[in-house]
């Protein structure tokens, strides 16, 4: 945005900002974060308070930086009051939830969180830090909802590192990222309306992750590695009990020569399913030879929807779009409480319900 662009709507925005204000509390931070949210609106690259201050008409960088650093106002009060504030505005119907990490790419090793870690802002691992985010997309508007910052081992194993980065006592015991990703969708899952849950392969192929999605009775679609193997539903299992010892806590295959399919294999031979009366190229239906927990994992079989993207296997872009498509099938499908030991079958749920919607 110009700055002329900016002096048009500059009421609107002290107006947006004014509804922060016993969030923010007194009025030099309602100043100064009025100023901070002009520069991260106004055309810049660099979003740091060293260049917005020289962009920012007033500008001032040790005031900023008080505001950001050392002001005593708690963001997590102001990010609940953002996102039920864009939840208003995102009009009737339901949307998905997208769980994705936002890196970001850094030089240095003073920022929190800063360290070598797969970046995906750059395609490869780097030096950056990792947000765990929720994003909202839905027909009128997207946005991001909740995140939380990544903090890896090696610095939570550095008490002195994060007691010199200012990081509360709270937040020193490391969590992984699916367990933070857990307690951000706690903190909203009541108050907004969505269909559907999808993330990346970053979280679908963590197994103790979708089985507490199940748990929260979550629908979801997740992406998987390609190179993935699974046992078919289908696969025979041995039904004789070991002769002596305690009985197996999971069951064996039948035929010793059974092999497991892959991912790739397994979505090459699958039928575009229909969604809407149209074909879509994204989504595909569940055979009878619907995929299973990975081989050699010792689970039971559970099965798993396939989205596939034709260049690169499974996408994330790719199944948010499928699951956009198909937002009138799951009207129609309520996720059923889990009736199996081994664990509910959500995707495989979810692949019955567009079969069945095919015939109807």
């Amino acid at each position: 945005m110009k700055l002329a662009a900016l002096q048009a709507v500059e009421k609107q925005l002290g107006a947006f900002v004014e509804e922060f204000a016993p969030e923010l509390g007194r009025a030099e931070r309602r100043y100064w974060g009025k100023r901070y949210v002009v520069g991260l609106v106004l055309d810049g690259e660099r979003k740091s308070i060293e260049p917005m201050a020289q962009r920012v008409p007033g500008g001032n960088e040790q005031a900023l930086q008080q505001f950001v650093n050392q002001s005593p106002w708690a963001h997590e009060p102001v990010q609940t009051k953002l996102y039920r504030r864009l939840v208003r505005r995102s009009g009737p119907g339901r949307g998905v939830l997208i769980l994705d990490d936002t890196t970001l790419p850094k030089k240095g090793k003073p920022s929190v969180g800063v360290a070598p870690q797969y970046c995906g802002a750059l395609g490869k691992v780097a030096n950056c830090q990792a947000i765990v985010t929720w994003h909202y997309s839905g027909a009128r508007m997207h946005f991001p909802v909740l995140g939380e910052l990544y903090l890896p081992q090696s610095w939570t194993a550095a008490p002195a590192k994060l007691c010199q980065a200012g990081v509360p006592p709270t937040k020193w015991q490391f969590q992984e990222k699916w367990k933070l990703a857990l307690e951000l969708l706690d903190q909203f899952r009541t108050e907004l309306a969505y269909e559907a849950i999808v993330a990346d392969a970053g979280y679908g192929e963590i197994r103790p992750f979708l089985h507490a999605l199940d748990h929260r009775q979550q629908l979801f679609v997740a992406q998987i590695p390609e190179s993935h193997c699974f046992w078919p539903a289908t696969v025979a299992l041995e039904k004789r009990g070991k002769p002596g010892g305690r009985p197996r806590r999971f069951p064996m295959i039948a035929d010793p020569h059974a092999q497991p399919l892959s991912a790739k294999a397994w979505a090459s031979k699958q039928k575009p399913a229909s969604c809407g009366g149209r074909k879509s190229p994204y989504l595909y239906s569940a055979k009878k030879q619907s995929p299973s927990l990975p081989s050699g994992s010792g689970k039971r079989p559970r099965r798993r929807g396939g989205v596939r993207d034709p260049n690169d296997g499974y996408s994330l872009s790719a199944i948010a779009m499928a699951v956009t498509s198909i937002i009138s099938v799951m009207r129609r499908f309520k996720p059923r409480p889990n009736r199996c030991s081994a664990g509910p079958i959500t995707g495989g749920r979810l692949n019955k319900a567009i079969n069945n919607s095919k015939k109807s």
